[in-house]
């Protein structure tokens, strides 16, 4: 009975992390998508080059971002006992977290790159971030 309870508790757990991981991940690409929109420009006469781009971006970001996603789940669901709510990073994903959430702070404040590269980066982006999100929550499903 104790055992069941237990792994009942982890198994709980576990979902948590996942739930979490695909949330902040589905809001981040939100956030980025809106800063993304809000740079587009419709007139611009290389519209279809930067909506290619766009694509691009999200291609090598999606396919990165999975490879994030499958040692993220393969930790998660090696945790022996639960713990820190936010255990679905480790420490150097939260690092590279918020070193790239600085880096794009910096380049929109200091106007380091034009909004012609920020507009189809950041969409792309962004849609990978979400489709991550997305993936993360398919995967709570499967959860033991």
């Amino acid at each position: 009975m104790i055992i069941e309870v237990l792994f009942i508790e982890m198994r709980s757990y576990r979902r948590y992390l996942t739930l979490t991981a695909g949330f902040v991940w589905i809001l981040a690409g939100v956030k980025i998508l809106r800063i993304g929109l809000s740079t587009w420009d419709t007139h611009e006469p290389f519209l279809e080059f930067h909506m290619l781009y766009a694509g691009i971006i999200f291609i090598l970001f999606f396919l990165m971002f999975q490879r994030i996603l499958s040692k993220n789940m393969h930790r998660i669901l090696q945790i022996e006992k639960s713990g820190n709510p936010l255990a679905f990073f480790d420490l150097k994903g939260w690092v590279i977290m918020f070193f790239m959430i600085g880096l794009g702070i910096t380049v929109r404040n200091y106007q380091l790159l034009p909004p012609s590269f920020i507009a189809p980066f950041y969409s792309g982006l962004s849609s990978a971030l979400f489709l991550t999100g997305i993936s993360y929550l398919f995967k709570t499903r499967t959860v033991e």
